[in-house]
């Protein structure tokens, strides 16, 4: 079950960033027509092509269904039609910065209670160290990528806590059917795709953990996430016997 929906669903969101930042670079550094977006005509732009040939990377149906038919490719199809086409505009001043995917974060409940597959859904009780991961990427190249961390223990505190920065690690994304799953076919690879960049976070107990990742390309130009917050609990439970039951899917 992991091989059909995790990795398709995953490599989705690699390569989507990896596009994403070919598209943003251009919306920065040259004008467009959103109806020749929305509608190429004969005098359309590269540019406004580029932007057509990746909105439909973004149809959320094709990860709902996951390893069906041609599913796991749609995604890498549209992009990499956008990439190539996006390839064809003159950028004067490159001054972009890297795309960050939306960050997540395992456990998501960090010292409380969760399910999930990974818990075989039965609600547990969760450490209080917790991973963050996203994807990156830049036309230009990723030079860094960094997290910022800061924690409060009382609502008066939140406002006045003092940040620190970690660098996060990057590993490279594997594009192929590493799983060797015969119902998965990515008979189109995709042109680019995003390294994911990770961290494990840990020392918190019964604080409000806020946090955001910077990155720079090799050009110098920077972009940052949204801020993100999680109560992190005490990691020591228990966690109750009739929620557990709750959690557990139906039987078919």
């Amino acid at each position: 079950m992991l091989a059909l929906c995790v990795l398709p669903l995953y490599l989705c969101r690699a390569v989507i960033t990896a596009a994403q930042n070919w598209v943003t670079t251009i919306m920065e550094s040259t004008s467009v027509r959103l109806d020749h977006v929305q509608a190429p005509q004969s005098d359309s732009t590269s540019a406004e092509r580029a932007l057509h040939l990746f909105l439909p990377a973004l149809t959320s149906g094709y990860m709902y269904y996951g390893a069906v038919l041609d599913m796991p490719v749609k995604q890498t199809v549209a992009c990499n039609n956008a990439i190539e086409e996006a390839r064809n505009v003159k950028l004067v001043d490159e001054t972009s910065g890297p795309s960050i995917f939306a960050l997540q974060r395992l456990p998501y409940n960090p010292g409380g209670c969760g399910a999930g597959s990974l818990w075989h859904y039965k609600y547990t009780s969760m450490p209080n160290s917790f991973f963050v991961w996203t994807f990156v990427h830049d036309i230009s190249g990723v030079d860094s990528v960094t997290i910022h961390v800061s924690s409060a223990r009382s609502d008066e505190q939140v406002g006045s806590e003092t940040w620190k920065s970690l660098p996060m690690t990057m590993r490279e994304f594997p594009a192929a059917n590493v799983y060797n799953s015969s119902s998965i076919d990515f008979f189109v690879m995709p042109e680019e795709i995003a390294n994911e960049y990770y961290i494990e976070l840990t020392g918190y107990k019964n604080e409000m953990v806020q946090y955001y990742v910077s990155a720079t390309d090799k050009r110098g130009n920077k972009r940052q996430s949204d801020t993100y917050r999680v109560y992190v609990g005490d990691g020591e439970g228990p966690c109750d016997q009739g929620d557990r039951d709750r959690e557990q899917p139906p039987h078919a």
